[in-house]
């Protein structure tokens, strides 16, 4: 038997390159397949998750009716600042009345101080129709004296003498009369003053509470309008808000998560 020389051979192809070859491919793309369906379950769990937000949204806005709860809103606010500046208009009338009885008070206080002074004029007439009136009595006696001392012929102007000093008497009696009662007028003036005075200083002191009771029923109707206005803008940003969400189909996420 004839053996072929070792270079006549035909080469031994190798074995092991055909196995491990495509063995080793499958193991090196593992992990980004497993990576892929991960983030690819995660994309569809956070469809999942903004559909139910969605549909809670939609819900909501369904059942509380936002738009009408935002009308109310401004209906109850405009009724309150109505109603404020109702308020504030009675203020500001009650303000005025003050004024008047002010006023009131200063010429009752101007009046009661003339009829001091009238008064004081009264006391001083007095004064001089009582030194009058006892000049008067003592002229009388005088002329009584002299009569008796005339005897028969002075009988008659003795009889006028004691008339004269009856009159004097009378006098004197209606001056202390006067004099009373100009006592109790200044007295009376008196205490009129100061109740004028004690009524001034309330209406001054209440002129001032509705000052301040105007100025925050104005600070009031201006917070109201401004809480107003917020109210208007919170009710057009959610009605974009419930059109967007009404406009969102659940369709798009959907697709969305189909594209993936």
């Amino acid at each position: 038997m004839v053996r072929p020389r070792p270079e006549e051979q035909p080469p031994v192809p190798p074995a092991a390159s055909p196995i491990v070859a495509p063995a080793s491919a499958p193991a090196a793309g593992a992990p980004a397949a497993v990576a892929s369906v991960a983030d690819e379950h995660r994309f569809l769990e956070a469809i999942a998750q903004l559909e139910e937000v969605l549909d809670e949204l939609r819900g909501r806005a369904a059942e509380a009716g936002a738009d009408r709860y935002f009308t109310e809103c401004v209906d109850r606010l405009g009724a309150a600042v109505g109603g404020l500046t109702s308020f504030a208009g009675t203020v500001a009338d009650a303000q005025a009345r003050l004024d008047v009885l002010r006023s009131v008070i200063f010429q009752i206080l101007g009046q009661v101080s003339e009829l001091g002074d009238i008064s004081d004029r009264i006391s001083a007439m007095v004064g001089t129709i009582r030194k009058i009136a006892s000049q008067t009595n003592l002229l009388a006696l005088n002329a009584t004296i002299e009569a008796a001392r005339a005897g028969d012929a002075g009988r008659s102007f003795a009889v006028v003498a004691g008339e004269v000093r009856k009159l004097a008497e009378d006098s004197r009696a209606a001056t202390e009369s006067i004099d009373q009662i100009v006592t109790e007028v200044r007295e009376l003036s008196e205490a009129t003053i100061e109740v004028a005075n004690s009524a001034s200083e309330e209406v001054e002191s209440a002129k001032s509470q509705v000052a301040g009771l105007s100025e925050s029923v104005s600070s009031a109707v201006d917070d109201l309008h401004q809480v107003r206005r917020t109210v208007d803008l919170a009710r057009g940003a959610a009605g974009e808000l419930a059109q967007a969400v009404a406009a969102t189909p659940r369709t798009a996420l959907t697709s969305a998560g189909g594209r993936r």
